[in-house]
C-alpha cells in the first residue's frame, strides 16, 4: 500500500532539513574557529544556497594561513535575523547592498572591508522615469500623480527612491493598488513586484512614473526597446555602491587581512575568476575607495528620510 501524503511529508522534511541544517546546528568553539561561516539574507534559501557553499570552499581553501579548515553556510530569512547572527558571532562574511550594509554596521557591528563590483559595475544610480507624452518632466510634476517602485526591499526600486522623494519634501502615500488614486497633495506609491511590470505600466499610463536602477534601465529584457521608446527619464540619483563585503565585528585582523588579500586577488586567477562568475556574476573586488566612501556618505544621508517600517 503507498502512502503519498506520507512521501510528500519525508520529502518536505528533506528538503527542509537541506535548507536549514546548517542554521540549526551550534558547533562547539573548538570547531567554529576552524569554520568559516558566509551568510546571506534571502527568503528563497535553497536557491542560494549551493552558491554560498562554493564560495564558502574556495575561500576556505585559500585560508589555511590562519586555521580555517572548512566553511559553513548561514541565511537568515530578514535583516533582523542576519543582525542576531553577525551580533552573536554566528556569521563572518556576507555581500549586501549599500543600505542593508550600512543598516548591519550599525545595529550589529559589522565592518566593511570590500567593495564588490557585480556585472562589472561598481556604481549604479536610481532612475525615475515617466512616458514621453505624460506631461511628466520632473518630481514635481508627480504630485497628485502615482508611481510604481519594485517592491519594499530594492534598495534602487524603493529605498533611494521613496528617500529621495520624502527629503525633496514631497508627501508620499502607499496606494494597495495601482488603480487607487492618490490625494492632490501626495504623490502615491505603488508595487510592481518586478521591472518589466513596472515598465509597462507606465507605458501604458497605469502610473504617471517608475523609478529603478539604472542597469535595469538598460537590460532589454526589463526594459524592452518597444517598451523604452516611449519613455524618458526625469530625474537620477547619485551614484550609489552596487554591493559591498561585510565581516562579523571582533574578527581577528589577521584572518580579515587574509580574507581581503584572497578575495581581491580572485580576479587576477582563472579559477578566482570563475568563482567569482558564479558567485552572483561578481567581477572583482576592491578596497573601499573614495567615491565609494562618498557614496555610502550619501546613502546614510538618505536613510534618515526613509519611511519608519523601512528604517529598522
Amino acid at each position: 500500500m503507498k502512502y503519498p501524503a506520507l512521501g510528500l511529508i519525508f520529502f518536505l522534511t528533506a528538503t527542509f532539513h537541506f535548507v536549514v541544517s546548517v542554521q540549526a546546528q551550534n558547533l562547539p568553539p573548538s570547531e567554529r574557529s576552524k569554520t568559516l561561516v558566509i551568510g546571506k539574507i534571502s527568503d528563497d534559501p535553497k536557491k542560494h544556497h549551493p552558491v554560498l557553499e562554493r564560495m564558502g570552499s574556495y575561500l576556505a581553501q585559500n585560508l589555511s594561513s590562519t586555521g580555517i579548515v572548512k566553511s559553513d553556510v548561514l541565511i537568515a530569512k530578514d535583516l533582523e535575523q542576519m543582525i542576531d547572527y553577525l551580533a552573536n558571532g554566528k556569521v563572518d562574511l556576507l555581500s549586501e547592498t549599500a543600505f542593508s550594509g550600512l543598516r548591519l554596521k550599525m545595529r550589529a557591528g559589522a565592518e566593511i572591508i570590500l567593495h564588490e563590483w557585480k556585472k562589472g559595475v561598481p556604481f549604479y544610480r536610481t532612475i525615475f522615469f515617466s512616458a514621453k507624452d505624460s506631461g511628466i518632466n520632473a518630481l514635481s510634476d508627480l504630485k497628485g500623480k502615482k508611481i510604481a517602485f519594485e517592491d519594499s526591499g530594492s534598495t534602487s526600486g524603493f529605498l533611494i527612491p521613496i528617500a529621495m522623494l520624502t527629503r525633496g519634501g514631497f508627501k508620499v502615500e502607499h496606494l494597495r493598488s495601482p488603480r487607487n488614486e492618490p490625494k492632490r497633495d501626495s504623490i502615491g506609491f505603488t508595487f510592481s513586484r518586478g521591472e518589466l511590470n513596472m515598465v509597462t505600466w507606465v507605458a501604458r499610463g497605469l502610473v504617471s512614473a517608475g523609478a529603478f536602477s539604472s542597469t535595469d534601465w538598460k537590460e532589454v529584457v526589463r526594459t524592452p526597446d518597444r517598451l523604452k521608446k516611449s519613455l524618458k527619464i526625469i530625474a537620477t540619483s547619485k551614484p550609489i555602491v552596487r554591493s559591498l563585503v561585510l565581516v562579523r565585528k571582533n574578527m581577528s585582523s589577521n584572518l580579515k587581512s587574509s580574507l581581503r588579500s584572497v578575495m581581491k586577488n580572485m580576479s587576477n586567477q582563472e579559477s578566482g575568476r570563475k568563482m567569482l562568475s558564479d558567485y552572483y556574476k561578481v567581477s572583482k573586488y576592491t578596497d573601499i575607495g573614495s567615491e565609494a566612501s562618498k557614496s555610502l556618505a550619501e546613502v546614510k544621508s538618505l536613510m534618515q528620510y526613509l519611511p519608519k517600517s523601512s528604517n529598522k
